[in-house]
């Protein structure tokens, strides 16, 4: 019997959204899933985009009842609007977990791929690479695939939340370092990927830089960049983190 799919294709009852609607909706929903208000401001630093587009794409969609505004200008979803993004989140990350799993892209190359790919395939073709994959839980980044079971993880917080001593394990990079392709070389060349346990050693006096030792070596990394990277904090006894000053040195600039 086949699996029945978790989000049906709403191309026939909504209509088939712009690629660009479908990223508004996709940066509204990552936004509210983690507790981040979507404001226009965010969203144009978000997309890469001028404030004034921003307005205006804003009230379309608000006639097409994708979206509603608070009074603090604040974006939400109307039930329609959540339907798509979750659909479109949930194929965008399928389709990650698919070029790196089945067709063997690097960690770093899959994103603007998938994000040329997800506009295009149907529904059904997604189900099937699903079912090819196992029905893995999340994208090679760590980040949730909407509609599939979540193992029971630990609490994670960006880094720059961690103190000096602390020991982490990291479950997740944001969506927003996936844009950097420089960036996402970096964090796979420094093994700072989905898994890795690290150890917070040094912490710069106005915490505009942060020390790792990941593996016995040791990696500096801006607030910013760190800030992309979630880890849940573990015991030191579930670190197994090699000895501080061993191994190799790397540093990230902003």
């Amino acid at each position: 019997m086949a699996r029945k799919q978790a989000f049906p294709d709403l191309s026939a009852s909504l209509g088939s959204p712009t690629a660009t609607v479908e990223d508004y909706l996709q940066g509204i929903w990552i936004l509210n899933s983690r507790g981040e208000p979507a404001i226009g401001a965010r969203l144009a630093e978000w997309l890469a985009v001028k404030p004034p587009t921003v307005t205006k794409m804003l009230q379309r969609m608000i006639r097409d009842g994708l979206i509603t505004m608070d009074r603090h200008k604040h974006v939400h979803l109307t039930k329609e609007g959540r339907m798509v993004a979750e659909r479109l989140v949930r194929r965008h990350r399928v389709l990650e977990r698919f070029l790196t799993d089945v067709l063997g892209l690097r960690w770093h190359e899959v994103h603007p791929e998938a994000h040329r790919l997800e506009h295009a395939i149907s529904a059904l073709v997604e189900e099937r690479m699903m079912a090819m994959m196992g029905r893995p839980a999340t994208c090679p980044h760590g980040n949730p695939i909407p509609g599939e079971p979540q193992p029971d993880l630990p609490v994670a917080v960006p880094l720059t939340r961690l103190e000096v001593g602390a020991h982490g394990r990291i479950q997740r990079i944001a969506e927003e370092a996936e844009d950097d392709l420089a960036l996402m070389v970096y964090l796979e060349d420094a093994g700072l990927v989905p898994g890795t346990t690290i150890e917070v050693v040094d912490v710069a006096p106005l915490g505009d830089t942060l020390t790792l030792s990941v593996a016995g070596s040791r990696v500096t990394l801006g607030a910013r960049t760190a800030a992309y990277i979630w880890a849940a904090e573990i015991a030191q006894d579930q670190a197994r983190c090699e000895p501080v000053g061993a191994g190799t040195s790397a540093v990230r600039e902003e």
